[in-house]
Order: structure tokens, then C-alpha cells, then sequence
């Protein structure tokens, strides 16, 4: 092809080319979705996507209602999702073809996790367990990468029965398979059971003392570090023991994780808890973390297990923080002493006038009710809601998913922190305080721009460059702010009140023209 000139590129001349190779392609579908809904004909596949998605699945009472995969999104939150697909019922002789079952076997294939459904209803005469094997069975005759990848235990249809029946079920099946991967009992039909499928839980535990307590035969919380640490040291072993028995009874793995606030102010230590965290909820374990107060000391202690808990959940950008008390939740006077007080239904998470309604915790625990409403603030800052109910009732955590809250909601604001920065907030000690002039203040506070020395009347304590420091209103005397300092404690006492301009007449050089960049702040 052969052009009049470089602008001018109209075609003047075309050549023919030489026969292209004429091949038939045959293209197959990799990854259909993240979890497919495995089962027999009429175990409620259908029904469950219904329930946790907006897809809308043909429902009947006679088997083979689905010869397609259907799609369905679950929204997770507002940034994240996963796509599940209800696969068609397998039967009896499904690996050899049998109803189309080498299809639909080959739909399972292209998912990443299997939700194994199972019809336990009143109404039906099979045999659960005959019901699993046989589908298991399939598996393993069709593909053994298929019959080991990560599958869950969903009993479905117990809308009909009680909560102890159906849990007796779950127990005997769990003993009789041996299953070790997470089960759970839900109703398609009423949605009852159905989020806490879709919901990945980390268990934030206060008992290690108490429990070290009851062993040692203390009935009184000592005040002393070292008994303290002692007693946590005898308590761990029996947390763990009675954390892996409850779950291995429903064939759930808890995995224990020890931090300390050490772990959460290092910037590459807690990136790599995080990474923890994720990877054993990926793996269907339930983690529970706690503080490791056996080597704790008072300096690097998170104070109470609520600012504990607030922080794990910013650490894996939880969407609820819930907090189990020996309260219905937060009332507007104490309910101990005030027959007529009354349950504060909803709040906002940080809102400073809840807090003239709390009271202090009691003689075996560090928190109270201010605890875990300031623990409340500080999960809103990855945009969790906290829930605050009790924990002497069985039913509460499953009236939660089924969207029924007997305690107190506190919502979270819409001013959802980057992770950085939520790392910033969560820090629990700084290394020292500026103070500011009120125009210092303003500029933080409402435009959102960085510190400079010109708007700092004091240095208080001792820091390097990169530590973190309270941005403190001089008149006030409340922290407005916090981020990494640029310079030291000595450098920022010779240029605080000096225009950025003269840092370098001032100190011989200058890193920065800010004291602490916009980036590295985080407003209180």
C-alpha cells in the first residue's frame, strides 16, 4: 500500500496478500463464578440464591427445575462482591452421564468454592448423610481436583423445625462425616441463616485472665503486671481448649492470633497481620485474636479488648463491629438502679453526647460502656457500624444476620478513611503533641491542607522525624489531629512560628516545607 504523502494518507494503490491458515477454535469457559451451589435435585439451591442475591431463579416443588447454571451477585459492601451460581442437581450416576450430569459436573469445575446444600426438612424421607455421600461420590468418580477443592455444609429447609433440632442434626452429621470445613443451617424460604453464609467472622476474646483467674482460684482482678501476665500465660491454654471444642462440634477451625499494640503501630507489622487475618478467612477458619497479655507490658497494652476489637476491625475492613456486654445495650441511665431506663435503639458511632450515658466496667474486666462506645468511633473509621447487645441470650448473633437488632446500632458517618490512614488513627500512643494557633487549626480542620511550622506555637515531648505526633488546639487542649512528623523534636522547636522559607537559613538545610504533609495527617 502506497500513500501520496506522510500527512496525506488516502490509499492509492492496494497488493493482494497470500491466503491465511482457516482454523476451527473451540473456546471453553474457565471461571463461571466464585461459589457454586452444590446438591441434589430440590435441596434449595434455587431458593438460597433467591435469598442472598437479587437473581430470580425458576422455584418449584419437583426436581430439575434448573438445567442451566443461574448467575447471582452478592454485594458484600458497598466496594466489594462475588458471583454465585446455583448448578443444576447432580444424581446418582452423575459422573458417568447420567442427567446430565458430566455437565453440570463440569459447571462445579469452573467455580472456586462449593456451598454443599442438604435437605433436612421434615418433609423429606432421605437420609442426610446418604445424601452427602452420594453427592461425594459423584465428585471423586468425575475428578479428584473437584472432590478437594474448599466445599461447605449447608443444611437448608429449617424453617419447619426448632433451632435445637435442626442444631442436633448439624452435630450428628458433622460426628458422623467427620467434617472439618465450615457448616451451616439456613432456610431459603425465610432468608433465616441465609447472610451468615455469606459473612466472614474474626472472634476478638477478653477471657484469657479471667480464665487464668479461675484456674489459679483468684476471685479478685490483681493489679500487679507480673500477676496479670501470669494469669494470662495459665488462661490462654483453656481459651484455646474451649474455642476449638465449640467449633470443632459444628466442623469449623479456629485458628488462635496473639497481638499486641506493637504490632499495630509498625507499619510492615501490621501489614503483615493483616495479610494473616485475610488468609485464614480465605482458608474458612474463624481467627481469635486476642491481646497477648502474657508478655504485654503497661506501656504497649491496648487498654481494653472493645479498642481491641475496633481496631481488628479497621485492620480487615470489617463492615460490622458487634460487642457482646452483660447489657441489652447503651441506656440512657443505668438500668441496674433506674427501673424506668430506657434502651437507646440507634446512634451515631463518635457522637460525644452518647457518652454522658456511660458507665465504668466491673471488677474482672478493664472496659465498660464509654470503652465501647469510644471503640465505636474508632471502627467507623473504615466505615464499620457497631452493634452493642447482650451476650447472656443464645439467639442474639443470629437475630443480627436475620436483620433484627435487640441492642443499640451505631452507624457509622459517611467519612470512610484510606487504609493509611486508618492506620494513623488506630495508633494508640504518640510520641508528642504541637501545639496550634487557631489558624493552624482552621486549616486542617476545614481545608484539608498540610502543617507548617508557621502554625505551631509549642513542641512538646521527644521524637525522631517519621514518629507520630497529637496536633493539639491551644486553646482547647483537644487533639484535632495526628500524622508523622518531618523533623525531629529539636529541629521543630527552632523553626515552629518561621515561614517554610527560612527552614534552611534556620536549620542549614531543609527536607521538607511542611511540618507533617496532608498525606501523613488524619483528623480526630
Amino acid at each position: 500500500m502506497r500513500f501520496k504523502s506522510s500527512t496525506n494518507r488516502a490509499p492509492r494503490r492496494t497488493v493482494p496478500g497470500t491466503p491465511g491458515d482457516a482454523r476451527t477454535l473451540r473456546l471453553e469457559l474457565q471461571v463461571l463464578a466464585d461459589v457454586g451451589l452444590l446438591g441434589l435435585p430440590n435441596a434449595g439451591k434455587s431458593t438460597f440464591l433467591r435469598a442472598v442475591s437479587q437473581a430470580r431463579p425458576k422455584v418449584a416443588d419437583y426436581p430439575f427445575t434448573t438445567l442451566h447454571p443461574e448467575l447471582g451477585v452478592v454485594d458484600v459492601d458497598s466496594d466489594s462482591s462475588f458471583v454465585i451460581a446455583d448448578i443444576p442437581g447432580l444424581i446418582k450416576g452423575a459422573a458417568t452421564g447420567v442427567g446430565l450430569g458430566v455437565r453440570f459436573l463440569n459447571h462445579l469445575k469452573r467455580t472456586r468454592l462449593l456451598l454443599h446444600m442438604v435437605d433436612i426438612g421434615p418433609e423429606t424421607s432421605n437420609d442426610p448423610v446418604a445424601d452427602i455421600q452420594t453427592v461425594e461420590h459423584e465428585l471423586a468418580e468425575f475428578d479428584a481436583e473437584l472432590a478437594g477443592r474448599p466445599r461447605w455444609l449447608v443444611l437448608n429447609k429449617v424453617d419447619l423445625m426448632s433451632d435445637e433440632e435442626a442444631d442436633q442434626i448439624l452435630k450428628a452429621l458433622v460426628e458422623s462425616l467427620s467434617w472439618t470445613s465450615p457448616s451451616f443451617i439456613v432456610s431459603g424460604f425465610t432468608g433465616k441463616g441465609c447472610r451468615g453464609v455469606m459473612l466472614e467472622v474474626v472472634l476478638v476474646s477478653s477471657g484469657s485472665i479471667v480464665e487464668g483467674m479461675q484456674r489459679l482460684g483468684w476471685h479478685e482482678r490483681p493489679r500487679e503486671l507480673y500477676r496479670l501476665q501470669a494469669a494470662a500465660a495459665v488462661g490462654q491454654m483453656g481459651l484455646v481448649e474451649t474455642y476449638q471444642r465449640a467449633f470443632s462440634e459444628y466442623g469449623v477451625q479456629a485458628a488462635q492470633v496473639l497481638l499486641t499494640d506493637a504490632d499495630l503501630t509498625d507499619r510492615s507489622r501490621y501489614l503483615n497481620a493483616r495479610s494473616a487475618l485475610r488468609t485464614l478467612l480465605q482458608l474458612g477458619t474463624v481467627p481469635v485474636v486476642n491481646e497477648n497479655d502474657s508478655v504485654v507490658t503497661q506501656e504497649i497494652r491496648f487498654g481494653d479488648n472493645d479498642t481491641l476489637a475496633a481496631l481488628v476491625a479497621n485492620l480487615i475492613e470489617a463492615e460490622y463491629l458487634l460487642i457482646l456486654t452483660d447489657q441489652e445495650g447503651l441506656y440512657d441511665r443505668n438500668p441496674d438502679s433506674a427501673e424506668d431506663a430506657q434502651l437507646i435503639r440507634e446512634g451515631v458511632a463518635g457522637d460525644p453526647l452518647l457518652e454522658q450515658y456511660a458507665g465504668p466496667g466491673n471488677k474482672l474486666g478493664r472496659g465498660g460502656m464509654l470503652t465501647k462506645l469510644q471503640a465505636a468511633g474508632k471502627a467507623a473509621r473504615s466505615g464499620a457500624s457497631t452493634i452493642i447487645l447482650s451476650g447472656h441470650h443464645a439467639g442474639r448473633l443470629t437475630e443480627v444476620l436475620d436483620g433484627r437488632v435487640e441492642g443499640t446500632l451505631l452507624k457509622a458517618g459517611s467519612g470512610r478513611l484510606t487504609a493509611r490512614k486508618q492506620w494513623l488513627a488506630g495508633r494508640l500512643r504518640a510520641s508528642g503533641r504541637l501545639l496550634l494557633d487557631s489558624g493552624a487549626v482552621k486549616v486542617l480542620t476545614q481545608s484539608g491542607r498540610s502543617l507548617l511550622p508557621v502554625g505551631v506555637r509549642a513542641v512538646e515531648g521527644v521524637f525522631e522525624r517519621g514518629e507520630l505526633v497529637d496536633c493539639v488546639d491551644e486553646t482547647t487542649g483537644l487533639v484535632i489531629a495526628r500524622g508523622l512528623v518531618n523533623y525531629s523534636s529539636v529541629e521543630a522547636s527552632q523553626i515552629i512560628g518561621q515561614p517554610s522559607a527560612k527552614i534552611e537559613q534556620i536549620l542549614g538545610y531543609v527536607d521538607e516545607p511542611e511540618l507533617i504533609h496532608r498525606d501523613n495527617i488524619v483528623i480526630q
